[in-house]
């Protein structure tokens, strides 16, 4: 019987357990090095632990009130040798009586229909007010004022 059990014991440790190899340098390797540039104040190569967010790194980078991160998701996971870069916000005004689609198209809360009906307004009559802009079908005094400042005559 003891035979027996022991038989069944070795045979469960030959066939029961999965071996894998185990890389020792992720467990003695926990920084990584990530770069970020472009519009931030201090560019560099960064060792940061793994697991950071890009939201770390730029607490590190440090942000000038006109880096622009409304493309970046802040809460991503970083990898060793990622490079983040980051663009200044274009503080370029959009013109209603000469802007092309595409640009009207990049003001908030203006989309293609909203911005063809804009050019059909100019075709008839060119803006003389920015208010003017209110005369739109679709554009109200609440759009309008997120507007403001990033459009111009």
């Amino acid at each position: 019987m003891k035979t027996l059990l022991l038989f069944c014991f070795c045979l469960f440790l030959c066939t029961g357990l999965e071996y894998s190899w185990i890389d020792i340098n992720d467990f003695s390797n926990q920084m990584i090095q990530v770069e970020v540039k472009g519009h931030v104040q201090k560019p560099a190569v960064y060792e940061v632990i793994r697991g950071s967010t890009i939201s770390d790194l730029l607490n590190l980078a440090g942000l000038y009130e006109d880096s622009d991160l409304s493309t970046i998701n802040q809460t991503q996971i970083l990898h060793h040798q990622d490079v983040l870069t980051i663009q200044k916000k274009s503080s370029q005004l959009i013109h209603l009586n000469t802007a092309t689609l595409a640009e009207l198209c990049t003001l908030p809360g203006i989309g293609e229909a909203t911005a063809q009906k804009i050019i059909d307004y100019r075709n008839q009559q060119l803006f003389q007010t920015l208010e003017d802009l209110m005369n739109v079908k679709g554009i109200g005094s609440k759009k309008f004022e997120n507007l403001r400042g990033k459009i111009a005559l």
